[in-house]
């Protein structure tokens, strides 16, 4: 998977600023936009990443829990506004003191990756970084 290696690489490349134990998670879709879809793309990105590095994942970490529109129809402070509060940590997630690589496929603003690690940070994450395919 040609994305995949990207993103393993560019990890590899950023591992020493990461530290030793990081756990990797994905931006979490809305239940129905998954299942309309049938596949969340960034899980399987972040799978991937998992797999080809042996780091440990866990999908049950952050859940989507407002349906909101695409953020490909705003721009910057609507964008953020859109996603406003459309997260949550999941019950039981295991959130205090670690440090989590959340994968996206395309960020354009930051607003869905800064809104995801504001949720994890309030929850006592100690690092949050993105790792994400593309910059539009």
């Amino acid at each position: 998977m040609v994305l995949g290696d990207l993103l393993v690489d560019s990890l590899v490349e950023n591992r020493d600023s990461l530290g030793r134990d990081f756990l990797i998670t994905a931006v979490p879709m809305h239940y129905l936009r998954r299942a309309r879809r049938g596949y969340n793309q960034s899980e399987l990105l972040a799978t991937y990443v998992a797999d080809a590095l042996k780091i440990p994942k866990n999908f049950q970490i952050l859940k989507k829990i407002r349906k909101t529109r695409p953020q490909v129809q705003f721009s910057g402070k609507k964008r953020r506004e859109n996603l406003k509060n459309s997260f949550k940590i999941c019950k039981n997630a295991d959130v205090l003191g670690k440090t989590f690589v959340v994968v996206d496929d395309v960020t354009t603003t930051g607003a869905t990756l800064n809104e995801c690690a504001r949720i994890l940070k309030v929850a006592g994450a100690r690092k949050v970084w993105g790792l994400v395919v593309a910059k539009g």
